[in-house]
């Protein structure tokens, strides 16, 4: 009896260390499985921390080559990097490839400074790059992170292009509306020269009209004389002096017209009027 028990103890002793056995060879297993993940695991950042390239500098004056404090320095990786460079200093962890590196320098809220460099980085590494800024003209660039000009190289913002089509503009406008005037001018000289052409047959009847009235006075002219020189005579006969109102009776000329006559003579200094009573006492001189 106490052989079975003992047999019995035995076993349970035997599957007590089997089953400790086993737990102990699946602990390993585990311990195995995730060692082999964490290995992986430091391989693939060892890996990439060995692919990746550090390219730093620091950021100068182009003229004093003086360092210059809080430039902003971005980098067109995917996405951008930028970063204040507050004692001078930039430093870049980035994966090999073509990128552009721009530097610039606020003061006031506007662009003082800039410069670009486009950089390749073929192998793994570290690379220093020095960026020298160079003063703009501020009235070029807009304010602001990352304005930078249109036409960086030949310094030409879009500003100066907008003025020279402006100016360009205005000067074609200009020229259309002095030619438009230069037609207008010519067509009304034009139209007064052929006026003048149409009018100047005319020139002869006018002359002629001038003419006619010409003789016309000169007759009448003739004929007043002719009538005054009748006054004359009969002022003589009558003893040199006679009453206005007797000549009329004479001529039987309406009293206006007789005191246009006698106005006459006495004007050429033939007669003189005499005023007497109501009326005028005509003497010859």
């Amino acid at each position: 009896m106490r052989e079975k028990i003992h047999d019995s103890t035995i076993l349970q002793q035997k599957e007590k260390i089997l089953h400790q056995s086993v737990i102990f060879k699946l602990v390993g297993w585990v311990k195995l499985g995730m060692g082999k993940f964490a290995f992986a695991l430091l391989l693939v950042l060892l890996t990439g921390s060995i692919s990746a390239a550090k390219i730093s500098g620091n950021t100068h004056d182009l003229y004093t080559l003086e360092i210059i404090n809080n430039t902003v320095v971005e980098i067109n990786t995917v996405p951008a990097q930028k970063i204040v460079a507050e004692n001078g200093h930039y430093e870049f962890t980035i994966p090999g490839g073509d990128y552009s590196l721009e530097g610039l320098l606020f003061r006031n809220g506007e662009l003082a400074m800039y410069t670009q460099e486009n950089v390749s980085l073929v192998d793994e590494g570290s690379y220093e790059l020095d960026l020298l800024l160079e003063p703009i003209d501020n009235s070029t660039y807009q304010a602001g992170i990352g304005d930078i000009p249109v036409d960086l190289e030949n310094g030409q913002g879009p500003d100066v292009l907008m003025i020279i089509i402006g100016f360009s503009l205005i000067l074609f406008l200009a020229y259309i509306n002095y030619n438009q005037q230069l037609k207008y001018i010519s067509h009304q000289r034009e139209k007064r020269l052929k006026f003048l052409e149409e009018k100047t047959p005319e020139e002869p009847k006018i002359l002629q009209n001038v003419g006619n009235a010409l003789e016309q006075n000169t007759s009448i002219q003739a004929a007043l004389s002719e009538e005054s020189a009748k006054i004359l005579d009969v002022i003589e006969k009558s003893e040199g002096r006679i009453q206005q109102k007797e000549l009329r009776k004479i001529f039987k000329f309406s009293e206006a017209k007789m005191s246009n006559l006698l106005d006459d003579l006495e004007e050429s200094g033939k007669i003189k009027r005499i005023r007497k009573g109501r009326g005028n006492l005509i003497r010859k001189i």
